[in-house]
């Protein structure tokens, strides 16, 4: 019986299972509910793990949940077990660690952990401690890792045996609170949570895993859709401006933390929530597709009112985003058959009236055929509707739509020639083609100081404007030869430098870093392409 439900995991509350079978194994193959879990979630493994049952148990085969998850080829739960302390050296009846058997990223991550906490505490090796109690989350206090006792239990009982603290038991004991509150978050234990955040010695909310693109405990809070767990990190400090993540696990590409409740499965509340409380700035943050916040969610299936709660904190503005295949959120949701979202998406904008509105559409090549619009009720279409209302800049705007178009293609031809007077006359709107390319981004990557020096003092929005890569100004003048880059770098950092230095392309890679880029081929071929396609990215002629 006990084997039967452990298998309906899915369906079955795990804290109905935990209560129910607690630390009992099955009589058949040795396994409790942890090894269970370890096909499963990390949310069930973090839950097993506190409820007492041993982070190291084997089953018949002497296996660990460790090495079950290894086997199951599963990054996230490995990840969760080394979370709890896992130990890594223990073998099976095949003499097999996890370390054996493992491969890919799984083995990378494994090798990073080495040799464990448990295995560190024991050889005295307090560097190697540290190093995994910081980078792993590992916990202390609760997961039982050697005799039923957890690494805290261990130090307390060499303590109550006589034995003075070595420099590891005191690493243990002051990694105490980090480990309470970064396991609260992972077990979404919501009334211990606020008691530690309310505590006078603040916790640090903001810890960061892995590496610089690591999750961190918001991340965590907003992949288990508990919006409770968010709201109190936030109010402790919790950052989300210009904190990056893992995509997951084991991917070396990273997105702007908020893109993770751009989802389906995660509430539609939880995103409008993060809406009120991050910088507006978030909204234009791009993942490794090129995807703004409205791209991602299109991207993603998320739901039509998690695309309102978006069009409306940007004021509809987002719609002129366009990801690395050069594609707008209604394209991309034709493309990928989202006929409601299209619809969605016509909708709005047929409800936009006298706002300049149209005008920023015109000047980002939204182009014409997207605003062949016809209301579902009254049968009129976008321009009879807007003559109605006597809304008639807006008519002219999108009348001239062609023409609107070819003033920008002819602003940005004359700035990659360096046709200073021409600029001049043609720079009457921040102008981006379907490629994402500014006048600015043309006049940098073809090296025209003059034009460059124009328009960063005419129009300064320019330089914090990117490509559909996410690559500024800057990327492109520290990706040209030195005596070019030398004279672009230091026009556009000569006022407010700071504003652009900080600011990654799609890849999370800063401006200054593509100085060791320029031989790359990624790099070469971001040249080649603003030099060589058209406003519409087909190559020219």
């Amino acid at each position: 019986m006990f084997a039967d439900e452990v298998n309906r995991s899915s369906t079955v509350s795990s804290r109905y299972l935990l209560s129910r079978y607690s630390t009992r194994r099955d009589r058949k193959n040795g396994w409790t509910l942890l090894h269970r879990a370890a096909l499963s979630a990390p949310r069930d493994v973090h839950l097993a793990a506190r409820a007492g049952i041993s982070i190291n148990a084997q089953n018949s085969d002497g296996d660990t949940a460790l090495h079950v998850a290894v086997k199951g080829d599963n990054y996230d739960t490995v990840e969760a077990l080394l979370q709890c302390s896992a130990d890594v050296t223990v073998r099976n009846k095949l003499a097999q660690s996890p370390v054996d058997i493992a491969q890919g990223e799984i083995l990378n991550l494994l090798s990073q952990y080495q040799p464990g906490p448990l295995a560190a505490y024991l050889a005295g090796k307090s560097n190697s401690l540290t190093r995994i109690l910081n980078n792993f989350w590992c916990d202390v206090n609760y997961c039982k890792v050697q005799d039923g006792m957890s690494l805290l239990d261990l130090v307390q009982s060499k303590a109550e045996e006589g034995e003075e603290p070595t420099a590891c038991a005191r690493i243990i004991e002051d990694f105490k609170p980090v480990s309470e509150l970064v396991h609260c978050v992972l077990n979404e234990d919501v009334d211990l949570l606020r008691d530690l955040l309310s505590a006078p010695r603040k916790r640090p909310v903001n810890i960061r895993f892995q590496d610089a693109y690591g999750k961190t405990l918001l991340a965590y809070a907003v992949d288990t859709n508990n919006t409770e767990v968010v709201k109190l990190l936030v109010a402790a400090g919790s950052k989300i401006d210009k904190v990056r993540c893992k995509e997951n696990g084991g991917s070396l590409h990273s997105s702007p933390l908020f893109h993770r409740c751009l989802v389906p499965e995660i509430d539609s509340e939880l995103a409008k929530y993060l809406l009120t409380v991050q910088s507006e700035s978030e909204m234009n943050e791009r993942d490794m597709n090129g995807n703004t916040a409205l791209l991602r969610a299109v991207e993603e299936g998320a739901s039509l009112q998690t695309i309102q709660y978006l069009l409306d904190a940007a004021k509809g503005l987002n719609l002129t985003h366009r990801n690395m295949n050069g594609l707008t959120a209604r394209e991309l949701a034709g493309y990928k058959g989202h006929t409601d979202v299209v619809h969605f998406f016509d909708k709005f904008v047929n409800q936009q009236r006298g706002k300049s509105f149209f005008l920023h559409l015109a000047v980002k090549f939204y182009g014409s055929s997207n605003l062949h619009i016809t209301d579902e009720e009254s049968g009129k279409t976008l321009i009879e509707s807007l003559e109605l209302g006597g809304y008639y800049e807006d008519v002219k705007t999108i009348k001239h739509i062609a023409d609107i178009e070819r003033k920008g293609i002819q602003l940005l031809e004359a700035a990659a020639k360096g046709n200073l007077e021409d600029v001049k006359k043609l720079n009457t709107a921040n102008f981006q083609d379907k490629n994402g390319y500014t006048a600015l981004i043309k006049a940098v990557a073809h090296g025209q100081a003059e034009v460059v020096r124009f328009l960063t003092s005419s129009r300064p929005a320019l330089k914090i404007i990117p490509d559909n890569n996410n690559r500024y100004p800057l990327h492109y003048a520290y990706s040209l030869p030195d005596e070019q880059s030398i004279i672009m770098t230091n026009i556009l950092l000569a006022s407010k430098p700071e504003e652009i230095e900080k600011k990654a392309d799609k890849d999370g890679i800063f401006p200054a870093e593509y100085m060791n880029l320029r031989e790359t081929s990624s790099v070469i071929q971001m040249l080649t392409d603003v030099c060589t396609l058209d406003a519409y990215g087909q190559l020219i002629g």
